[in-house]
């Protein structure tokens, strides 16, 4: 099984969580991102099988005392860094076999490329990606 922590605000005890990923050699959560205190995304899934779709997101709208795997519209496979943009509403996600971004809070997903990257940073109006051999990529909007 594969657990989170979390601290409720109005206690002073860590609880541990299930969430819904796929566990075994290579595989777990690898990066979540919240677009407010009860909304969140956690992926991750099998860098040594990064197309499977299987086990690979996780949504929270309890500030995460439940998560739901995304079985379809979901992120295009393992992905290893995910971030919120407040300013532009969107989710941004990367990994091994491409980039996504989603507009809904993490229930839908498009893909923006195929070019794998490794992780990303997003600021006001300008974000970055980071791949391999020091492949790099501007996003504006």
């Amino acid at each position: 099984l594969i657990r989170v922590l979390r601290k409720p605000s109005e206690t002073n005890q860590w609880q541990s969580r299930e969430v819904p990923m796929r566990i075994g050699e290579g595989c777990g959560i690898f990066s979540m991102a919240f677009l407010d205190a009860a909304n969140g995304i956690a992926v991750g899934g099998s860098y040594l099988d990064s197309l499977a779709m299987e086990g690979h997101a996780a949504l929270t709208s309890d500030s995460g005392r439940t998560w739901q795997a995304m079985i379809d519209h979901g992120p295009m496979g393992y992905r290893s860094s995910v971030a919120y943009c407040p300013n532009g509403q969107f989710y941004i996600t990367c990994g091994r076999s491409g980039v996504d971004i989603s507009y809904d809070g993490g229930d839908h997903w498009e893909s923006l490329s195929h070019e794998g990257y490794f992780t990303l940073s997003l600021g006001h109006q300008v974000g970055w990606l980071m791949g391999r051999n020091g492949r790099l990529a501007r996003l504006t909007w």
